[in-house]
């Protein structure tokens, strides 16, 4: 292509002359810029809104997290609350447990100090009965002879203290204690036939004593076989001791009484 005004050759793109600049070819025509749609005048940039979003996610976000730790917390605190009103629970039941306790120990107290009330008065007045006993025994030695006084006044004075034993094993609260007074009842009245038979031996003629004795010894082999066979009875209860001992008090007892019509 060449310049139509200086005759050089140029390109065939060129719109101007590169060499005496005068225009070889019209300009393209530039279409006109089409106007775009205004955006509403209350409407935010785009760029504030994306950061709004963004701060509604972490806001949200926070809030999920904070709800979820709340919810832990308040399990726990429930949690806690149910330990603390388990253990008021036990601690309130120890303490009703505990209240019983002292209350049946308080009636078991007052039991015993109204039991203890009730022996007080009984050996008063089983004190006072001795005491009466022994004025009677004391008014029986202005009479008889004196052997036979003496052993009247023992007489009187064991019958006190029978009287007494019979009443501790009429109350007693076990086995234990009635073979215990069943037993002090044997013994005391064994005692007193041992007494009484020292006065017989003082008193009585040489051979009215001598027959006696014979007697004697024959009313032990049967006292010791009665007494045998009312344990047997029972034999390796708890029961056998009290039986063998109230056999031999009943026996011994009566056997007293015979023998003090041999005193002159």
């Amino acid at each position: 292509m060449y310049c139509r005004n200086c005759g050089k050759e140029i390109k065939e793109s060129s719109v101007f002359c590169r060499y005496c600049g005068a225009q070889v070819r019209r300009l393209p025509e530039q279409p006109e810029p089409q106007p775009s749609a205004p955006e509403p005048a209350d409407a935010p940039p785009r760029r504030k809104t994306r950061g709004v979003v963004i701060a509604v996610a972490v806001v949200a976000i926070v809030a999920v997290v904070g709800a979820a730790v709340g919810g832990v917390m308040l399990a726990r605190d429930r949690r806690a609350q149910q330990d603390e009103l388990q253990a008021a629970q036990e601690q309130l039941e120890q303490a009703q447990a505990d209240i019983a306790e002292a209350q049946e120990q308080l009636e078991e107290a007052q039991a015993d100090a109204a039991q203890a009330e009730q022996d007080r008065v009984q050996a008063e007045q089983e004190r006072a009965q001795a005491e009466a006993a022994a004025q009677q025994a004391e008014q029986a030695q202005d009479s008889g002879s004196d052997v036979r006084r003496q052993a009247e006044a023992e007489l009187t004075r064991v019958e006190a203290q029978s009287a007494q034993l019979e009443t501790l094993f009429d109350n007693a609260r076990d086995q234990s204690e009635l073979n215990r007074y069943s037993g002090e009842l044997f013994k005391l009245w064994d005692d007193e036939i041992n007494v009484l038979w020292g006065h017989l031996e003082d008193a009585m003629q040489e051979s009215d004593f001598d027959a006696l004795t014979e007697e004697q010894v024959d009313w032990i082999v049967d006292k010791e076989a009665a007494i045998d066979k009312a344990g047997s009875e029972v034999s390796g209860g708890s029961m056998e001791p009290m039986v063998r001992s109230l056999t031999g008090y009943e026996w011994t007892r009566e056997r007293v009484y015979y023998l003090m019509d041999y005193l002159p």
